[in-house]
């Protein structure tokens, strides 16, 4: 693959497909190279003094999964292993299955890992450079029953066989959440239509008509031709990095609708689940084209702090497009080209950082960037997918919040807050009140806003931009905060920006910004 070239096009292998051998065994030096020469003593000094942090130790890390579920193994024994003097240090996998161990010299190793009811297995040997983090990511088979000496063969794997065992690894990471007399357990993958691309972070639910369930967000819809009211219970979640999703309570013995949302594109399907049962179902949304541009707005973070970089220059390699990031460490690119690219973030106190992803048509990409100071193994690119629109939206909330408009609720707010509808995450602000509404709902006024006729008044709500009626059952509980990127709070006529200023919003504006967006 030759450097400074967008890859990924229609005509190209899809660097995202990978066909895993078992057991599954990946390399990778994950070790930075250091910012480029520079004349200045300064920097040269820095660039000794990182050397000299780096060559204290040797990191060996990495995964141990199940090779053919890919489910996380917990307390399994790895083991770091010097063939040339039998030496050997041990570790305990934990709840996610990782794994990390310091070696005390440089040389060859192996890693073997063994777990009760599985094959042990042994990496390749590899090397282990002075002051060097190796990732070693390790898959491990279940143990195959001997099927006798009819002829079948020695450690056949029987299908119905492994299906159970999947089944029995998928029951006890559901633990606690799981009663096979009411529950079904489902599980799948959601992916790009066009692009068959894994969606991480993408909002998946499962939804169904009935009386109020405790464990569910609860809303009411109206049917459009009597009007009757119909009660939809839904429960929730998000894609993991590899756009896997799974429901541990799936209610069993009803109609279900499995639905999954990403940037304007909705997938909808109706399903039905036995109690005890596990069930795969794979969902696909149209979310690309590649025939249009894409455009990506981006924030570069301290991988230890979580806090923004100003003044990194972020490029992607071989194009045009470069650019320094502000104070807020937020940076973006418009009308890139449909494909894959290669995004190089540089800064003096910072390690080189240099990571792949793919820009999908006609869609923004909202991206978190992590830098560090040493040499360290970083998380991969995040990448939310939005709809075009969103981008010019989201570029002028960052305006508003690096210039003090309003009250302004990010998402690390949000999550502070522990609130899981917007209502909630509003308690609490100055000059706002969050009141009941009936029985289920909530309603929110400010302390000042008064209308024409001097009256106290709700404010105008927008979402994603366009101005929006509340449910006038269930009010702000009506949003998950979920799903909630930013909220912006303009309690008075004098406060409203001129993105949100009209006729109608005399009594106030509340702006949510969702995290999949709008048309």
């Amino acid at each position: 693959m030759r450097p400074g070239r967008a890859l990924g096009h229609p005509d190209e292998e899809d660097p995202d497909r990978v066909a895993p051998e078992r057991p599954m065994i990946m390399q990778r030096n994950v070790t930075r190279r250091a910012p480029g020469a520079a004349a200045s003593v300064v920097i040269a000094l820095c660039a000794l003094l990182l050397q000299a942090a780096a060559v204290q130790a040797q990191l060996v890390s990495g995964y141990l999964r199940d090779a053919d579920a890919g489910l996380p193994i917990a307390g399994a024994r790895v083991v770091l292993l010097d063939p040339a003097t039998g030496a050997r240090l041990e570790t305990v996998t934990n709840a996610q299955g990782r794994f990390a161990i310091q070696a005390s010299a440089a040389g060859e190793y192996v890693l073997v890992a063994e777990h009760t009811g599985y094959a042990s297995v042994m990496s390749d040997p590899f090397r282990l450079e002075v002051g060097a983090t190796v990732e070693q990511d390790l898959g491990i088979k279940l143990l195959q029953p001997d099927r006798g000496p009819e002829g079948a063969g020695v450690g056949e794997v029987d299908p119905a066989e492994a299906a159970r065992q999947f089944a029995a690894l998928l029951v006890q990471a559901c633990e606690g959440r799981f009663d096979p007399e009411r529950h079904a357990i489902l599980v799948g993958v959601v992916r790009d239509s066009v692009s068959g691309v894994p969606l991480p972070g993408t909002v998946t639910a499962l939804e169904w008509e009935g009386a109020p369930d405790s464990t569910a967000q609860v809303r009411v819809e109206y049917d459009p031709g009597t009007g009757a009211p119909h009660t939809i219970n839904r429960i929730a979640g998000l894609t993991d990095e590899d756009g896997a999703y799974m429901f541990c309570n799936a209610p069993a013995g009803r109609r279900l609708t499995v639905v999954a949302e990403a940037a304007a594109s909705r997938a909808r399907t109706g399903i039905e689940l036995n109690p005890g049962t596990v069930r795969k179902h794979d969902l696909a949304l149209a979310l690309t084209t590649e025939t249009e541009p894409g455009d990506v707005l981006g924030r570069v973070i301290d991988a230890m702090t979580g806090k923004p970089i100003d003044g990194v220059e972020v490029s992607l390699k071989g194009t045009r497009f470069k650019t320094i990031t502000n104070p807020a460490g937020g940076f973006a690119f418009a009308d890139v080209p449909w494909g894959v690219y290669v995004l190089e973030a540089d800064h003096l106190a910072y390690q080189h950082t240099e990571q792949a992803f793919r820009v999908q048509g006609g869609r923004a990409h909202q991206i978190e960037v992590q830098m560090a100071t040493d040499p360290i193994e970083l998380d991969p690119i995040k990448v939310a997918v939005r709809p075009r629109a969103w981008f010019s939206g989201i570029q002028g909330l960052q305006h508003r919040i690096q210039n003090g408009f309003g009250y302004i609720l990010t998402r690390d707010d949000i999550e502070a807050r522990g609130a899981s509808t917007v209502g909630e995450a509003l308690r609490g602000i100055p000059g706002v009140r969050v009141r009941p509404l009936g029985a289920r709902g909530t309603m929110v006024v400010f302390r000042n806003s008064r209308n024409l006729l001097g009256q106290a008044c709700p404010p105008a709500i927008f979402m994603d931009g366009v101005q929006i009626r509340l449910d006038p059952i269930v009010g702000f509980n009506e949003f998950a905060t979920l799903d909630v990127e930013a909220i912006e709070v303009y309690r008075g006529v004098s406060e409203i920006p001129g993105e949100f200023a009209s006729a109608n919003t005399p009594c106030g504006v509340l702006a949510i910004w969702t995290r999949r967006g709008m048309r």
